[in-house]
C-alpha cells in the first residue's frame, strides 16, 4: 500500500487533510504524478491505467462553513488551471454540502452560492454525480449528525461523462473502520484491457470462522496424521482435494444464508 497525503500547512496533525491509498497489487505506484492544489483541501494525482491510458483523480475536502465552501470550488478550478493538471476523470471526497434537497434528512437545500459554485465546477469539468444518476429517486446518506439525528449525502463521487458508461456498482457502504461517515464506492472498468479469467480457486473468507467447516477440517487433519507414513505426497494431495470439496459444499450452504441476511439488513441501513 502506498499512501499519498496533503495535510494542512497550518495544522499538519489535525483532522483537515486529503489522501489517496493505492494498492501496489492493482496500481502502478511507481509512476504517479501528483498535483498539490490546496493544502489540506484538494489533491489530484495521475496514474497509469491499462493499454497506455492514464487516469486523473481529484480528492477534495471542502469547508463545512458555507461562505468558505462557496469560494472553495472556484479556487479548486483556478489551481487546476495554474498547475496545468490534466483532465479530471474522477472527483471524490467530502464536499460538506449537497445540491439536492433529496440528499438531506430532513430535506432542505443548501445555500445557493455554494450550490452554484459547485455546479459551475462540475459543469466545467464535465463531471456527473454517478450515484444520483444511477439512483435518481433513491435516498441514502453518508453522514449522520448524532446530536440532531439529521443525515446527508455529503460524500460523493463524480466521474467524467465519457467515463460514466464504464462505471458501475455504485453503492454506499460502511468504511470498515470506526468513523462517522459511510463510504461511496464505484467500479470503473477499462473495456479495452485483455480478458482476465476468474483465477484459481481460493477458500472463501466466510469459512474461516465457520464452526462446522473448522470441525470437519480438524477431523480430516487428525486422520491425515495417521496416514502419512506411506506415499506422503499422494496422501497430502488427496487431503487437499478432499478439503477443497468439503469447503465448496459448505460454502454452498453457508454463503447464501449470509447473502440473505445482508439483503435483509440493507433496508434498515438506508432508513
Amino acid at each position: 500500500m502506498v499512501v499519498l497525503t496533503l495535510p494542512d500547512d497550518q495544522n499538519p496533525t489535525g483532522a483537515r487533510g486529503v489522501a489517496f491509498a493505492l494498492n501496489k497489487r492493482l496500481v502502478d505506484t511507481c509512476n504517479v504524478t501528483r498535483f498539490n492544489l490546496l493544502p489540506g483541501r484538494a489533491l489530484a494525482i495521475q496514474l497509469n491505467w491499462t493499454n497506455g491510458k492514464q487516469l486523473t483523480l481529484l480528492n477534495v475536502y471542502a469547508p463545512n462553513h458555507m461562505p468558505e465552501n462557496a469560494v472553495f470550488w472556484p479556487a479548486v478550478r483556478e489551481s487546476l488551471t495554474r498547475r496545468r493538471a490534466p483532465k479530471v476523470d474522477i472527483m471524490l471526497g467530502d464536499l460538506n454540502m449537497v445540491d439536492c434537497a433529496l440528499d438531506r434528512l430532513p430535506p432542505r437545500k443548501d445555500p445557493e452560492d455554494a450550490a452554484t459554485a459547485l455546479g459551475s465546477l462540475v459543469t466545467g469539468l464535465s463531471l456527473i454525480d454517478g450515484w444520483r444518476r444511477t439512483h435518481p429517486g433513491k435516498r441514502s446518506f453518508t453522514y449522520l449528525q448524532t446530536s440532531t439525528g439529521s443525515q446527508s449525502r455529503i460524500d460523493r463521487i463524480y466521474v467524467h461523462r465519457d467515463l460514466f458508461e464504464h462505471a458501475g456498482d455504485w453503492d454506499i457502504a460502511g468504511a470498515g473502520i470506526q468513523t462517522d461517515h459511510r463510504m461511496p464506492t464505484v467500479a470503473v472498468a477499462n473495456y479495452n484491457e485483455p480478458y482476465i479469467g476468474k483465477g484459481r480457486w481460493a477458500l472463501p473468507h466466510a469459512l474461516l470462522n465457520d464452526a462446522i467447516f473448522l470441525g470437519l477440517l480438524r477431523d480430516e487433519g487428525m486422520l491425515l496424521q495417521t496416514r502419512m507414513e506411506n506415499r506422503p505426497a499422494r496422501i497430502w494431495l488427496a487431503f487437499k482435494q478432499k478439503l477443497r470439496d468439503i469447503a465448496r459444499k459448505r460454502a454452498k450452504e453457508r454463503i447464501p444464508k449470509l447473502d440473505r441476511r445482508i439483503r435483509g439488513l440493507r433496508p434498515h441501513r438506508d432508513t
